[in-house]
């Protein structure tokens, strides 16, 4: 008798233990994932849907097909982003720091340099300066501005670029005239 209960012990403990390893896949904090390199994002992307960072991160700010989740870090707000269709995670990244100073306002459209790591006096680096963020408010800036936006970091490579819809932009200083107009001096545009 003794011989079956023990039996019967060994197997429940066995079904609870494949049960908690099978079913409870233990998903890294949203902190921890953002410090993931590149390789590392695509193949996580692989393993999760967008319910289990749900469960596991909380709710996202929905824009589109994104989903992001913020980071609050030194100086500002990035964002991880997961790229999700029907439910199924098709990518993860980071949100990418860009560097913006506004230096032209023609008829209207404003234009501006940017960087990556700094911000770019250089007039080849020009773009058209993005009127709204991705969740369809308006950016209020003026020429001088010097902005920093959190992008997905693609640029279309047309001359003025054209910088994606950011998901955040924070107005950080205001260069003088003198520094917007030896800039814009060297603007040509089409």
């Amino acid at each position: 008798m003794s011989r079956i209960i023990k039996t019967i012990s060994l197997v429940l403990v066995c079904a609870v233990i494949f049960s908690v390893t099978a079913c409870g896949k233990r998903v890294p904090d949203v902190d921890t994932v953002s410090r993931y390199s590149l390789d590392e994002l695509t193949k996580f992307a692989n393993t999760v849907d967008e319910k289990t960072l749900i469960k596991n991160w909380g709710e996202p700010i929905i824009a589109n097909n994104e989903r992001l989740w913020q980071l609050d870090v030194t100086g500002g707000t990035k964002y991880l982003v997961a790229y999700v269709e029907d439910g199924k995670v098709i990518s993860i990244y980071n949100s990418e720091t860009m560097f913006i100073n506004v230096v032209l306002d023609n008829a209207g459209i404003k234009y501006c340099t940017y960087g990556w790591n700094d911000y770019s006096s250089d007039p080849n680096s020009i773009a058209f300066m993005p009127t709204k963020d991705i969740f369809g408010n308006e950016i209020t800036c003026e020429v001088g501005d010097q902005i920093l936006l959190e992008t997905d970091g693609r640029v279309m490579e047309t001359y003025p670029a054209q910088i994606p819809l950011p998901y955040s932009y924070t107005v950080m200083g205001h260069l003088s005239e003198a520094e917007v107009q030896e800039i814009a001096e060297q603007i040509r545009l089409p």
